[in-house]
């Protein structure tokens, strides 16, 4: 029965305080990630990776060599950079300062979607070179300047990057200066993108490349932080296959963070594996994780794209591999997936297989924790916050922290956020609100980690340019 519209008037609508976070979860392989505070123009550290004197049966001739000095290699590091830009004026902020006026105050709504648009920035150059690079679009009908349309069929963890409102760039590969167009996404749905193109575009390739937008300087070089495709790389497969290709070698041969890794590709770029026709998911990680044992790692951090996980998980559990299940839980747990999933290998135990759907499909890594590091000038332990534990499921919780406009014109909060005055505006003066990320991921000993790819992949970086 309806209440008498005299008893509606004097009620209130009930609101629940909570407002809840429907953004994609970030990537949880951060957590495992120390964060280490750097200053300077760069960031340095020395590596060995040849054989100094002689060696051999023969004494004199052993001798001879004595003074041959093998390969010192010396790394340095200039940190990337990643913004988030908000502003509020006044007025925004004191027509919600309490939840008798909104659900959540404006500062801290904004600067929370903000912060985790820089952490799916941050995990989408986790796995790449700095360039923004997303994936291929497979898209190959003409462009109209100023005309939504859609790219339909992108894979699943491109869509973890992209959201609406974002700004990408169509490239004819990940490493061009100038880009084919800019698109300005106007909504998602599963893997389909409503974009508007700032050009006309009339003969875009299958193979043409989604990257962040304005992820290069003028000059070419990436700006975003470098990740485990640089310092791992997979270009081409590591191989010249091909007529006339010399993808790989002319990639290697390019100096990369003042070394040239060259001279010894295994342990200056890591460890790789290529599937074979007949080798499950299983026996492919089982081969790179032997490789790098015997390259000296303890290789204690598997990560997989969430749909390779699967694959990697049927195969663990119907195939005889090093792979076992372990653990002291009565019964196996099925809740998310093999919740107990470790590897043993001779006297290695990996406890942790973390499923990153910000992995490109077809890509897994196997890496040495110890090694793995981001490096950055500033507050990485924001940036890089996911809300989770270790490889859990969930996302960050939306929470009311410190209102930003109580020191307007602050010059650095926390070494993270810039607060500046904005222009004059009719509904009073407009505070802008920077997140400043200047940092790198940074593999500091690359022969302990190693980059693999499953049979028949379709990698973004296998059919890159060098």
């Amino acid at each position: 029965m309806a209440l008498n519209s005299n008893v509606l008037a004097m009620l209130k609508i009930y609101y629940k305080d909570k407002v809840e976070n429907l953004l994609f979860r970030n990537s949880p392989v951060f957590s495992k990630i120390e964060k280490e505070r750097i200053e300077g123009k760069s960031a340095n550290f020395a590596a060995l990776a040849g054989f100094s004197g002689g060696v051999g049966g023969d004494y004199a001739k052993a001798l001879s060599y004595a003074n041959e000095v093998g390969t010192c290699a010396q790394w340095s590091v200039e940190p990337g950079q990643v913004f988030g830009v908000v502003a509020f004026n006044n007025k925004e902020v004191l027509a919600s300062k309490t939840n008798k006026g909104a659900f959540i105050r404006t500062a801290d709504a904004k600067m929370f979607t903000s912060f985790d648009a820089v952490k799916k920035v941050l995990a989408t150059a986790l796995y790449g070179r700095g360039y923004g690079e997303i994936c291929a679009t497979g898209y190959t009908t003409a462009i109209t300047a100023n005309t939504p349309f859609e790219i339909s069929g992108l894979p699943e963890f491109a869509m973890m990057t992209i959201v609406p409102g974002m700004i990408l760039e169509l490239k004819s590969s990940i490493t061009d200066t100038t880009p084919n167009a800019k698109l300005t996404v106007n909504s998602v749905n599963g893997t389909t993108v409503n974009v508007t193109s700032d050009t006309s575009v009339g003969s875009p390739l299958a193979t043409d490349v989604l990257c962040i937008a304005n992820a290069m300087d003028a000059s070419g070089n990436p700006l975003l932080p470098m990740g485990l495709a640089g310092w791992l790389p997979n270009v081409h497969g590591r191989s010249d296959t091909g007529s006339g290709t010399t993808e790989w070698s002319t990639y290697i041969a390019k100096t990369f963070m003042g070394v040239n890794r060259s001279v010894n590709a295994d342990a200056l770029a890591g460890a790789y594996v290529q599937g074979g026709s007949g080798d499950t998911y299983a026996t492919t990680v089982t081969a790179l994780v032997r490789k790098l044992r015997r390259q000296g790692s303890k290789a204690d951090l598997i990560i997989l794209n969430d749909k390779d996980f699967e694959k990697f998980a049927k195969a663990v559990a119907t195939t005889d591999t090093y792979f076992t299940q372990t653990g002291t839980k009565g019964k196996r747990v099925l809740n998310n997936g093999v919740s107990e999933l470790t590897s043993a290998f001779s006297t290695n135990y990996i406890e942790n297989i973390y499923d990153d759907p910000f992995c490109p499909e077809g890509r897994f890594y196997v890496l040495d924790s110890d090694t793995v590091k981001f490096w950055s000038y500033s507050n990485a332990e924001k940036a890089l916050d996911v809300g989770v534990t270790g490889n859990e499921p969930g996302t960050k919780e939306v929470t009311e922290g410190e209102d930003v406009t109580s020191k307007p014109y602050q010059l650095l909060i926390d070494d993270i956020l810039s607060l500046q005055p904005g222009t004059a505006g009719t509904d009073g003066p407009t505070t802008v609100v920077g997140i400043n990320v200047y940092g790198s991921f940074v593999v500091t000993n690359t022969a302990h980690n190693g980059v693999g790819n499953f049979y028949n992949a379709t990698d973004i970086q296998l059919s890159a340019s060098a």
